[in-house]
């Protein structure tokens, strides 16, 4: 999931379904981390906070099977409407969905053999609010992992549109989604919620998570239709706004090759057991 001002439409939802390949690609082995560090299979009951158009509900949901269930929460009405088009698509009658943001979860306590969140932590208000909840909604011994961005240096893509608008002292306070989707970077303070929140054996993980294009040129298209890059560069004139867009292209040339690019990419992985 990303943050719930930018997709909080049904436009909103439908662009960010548009680039599901992208997410897959990226994020594969974040989401094998994710579930492996719940121990997801046959038969478990799984939360996920900040669910989006449910790319993950849906794995999970295939994960835990027809004895097991999915419930998919989101604070976008319009994100949960479209996952649960595609779960009944998919014939996925384990998945149900729940308007609700992660501060303000209400479920039966110790229901959930598992819970799971992938980039949705950075953009809640009350962290420890949350996490209280979570650990409230699990049974004892069950398992919370979650991933957020890593460093900003080791994420290419987000980080070079970043430091451009950054170097033009253009981002304002409070700042865009797309900066503050990398609040949680360093680690420290999401490790610190979990344990304050009473979560024990807490861990945390880099993963890879490189963007990959056929070609340069497709690289940097897709960075100028990003929802999120449109919005953070949109804070600078149109003379700026070009300016910045070839320093873009030049901290992102290195990485290409004549079969395509890869930029490089890192989340963090933070797991607990209630």
């Amino acid at each position: 999931m990303t943050a719930p001002g930018a997709w909080s439409t049904p436009e909103g939802a439908a662009s960010w379904q548009a680039s599901l390949a992208q997410r897959r690609q990226s994020l594969a082995a974040v989401t094998e981390l994710l579930f492996a560090q719940v121990g997801l299979g046959p038969g478990m009951r799984a939360l996920e906070i900040g669910s989006g158009t449910g790319d993950l509900a849906l794995l999970a949901a295939a994960r835990v099977g027809p004895a097991g269930s999915v419930l998919a929460t989101d604070a976008s009405l319009p994100m949960l409407e479209v996952a649960a088009r595609l779960a009944r698509e998919a014939g996925l009658s384990n998945v149900s969905t729940r308007d609700l943001r992660a501060e303000d979860l209400d479920l039966p306590p110790r229901s959930f053999d598992a819970a799971i969140s992938r980039n949705c932590l950075m953009f809640v208000t009350d962290l420890p609010r949350a996490l209280g909840a979570i650990r409230a909604a699990l049974r004892p011994g069950a398992r919370f992992a979650a991933s957020v961005w890593g460093p900003l240096e080791r994420n290419v893509f987000h980080g070079a549109p970043i430091a451009a608008v950054r170097r033009r002292r253009a981002i304002p306070s409070p700042a865009p989604e797309v900066v503050q989707a990398f609040s949680l970077s360093d680690g420290d303070r999401v490790v610190s919620a979990l344990r304050g929140a009473g979560f024990h054996g807490v861990e945390l993980r880099p993963v890879a998570a490189p963007r990959r294009f056929p070609s340069f040129d497709q690289a940097l298209k897709t960075g100028r239709e990003f929802p999120t890059f449109v919005t953070l560069l949109g804070l600078l004139s149109e003379g700026e706004r070009e300016r910045a867009w070839d320093e873009i292209a030049r901290e992102w040339s290195p990485f290409a090759t004549p079969d395509g690019i890869e930029l490089p990419g890192e989340q963090l992985v933070v797991s607990g057991q209630a």
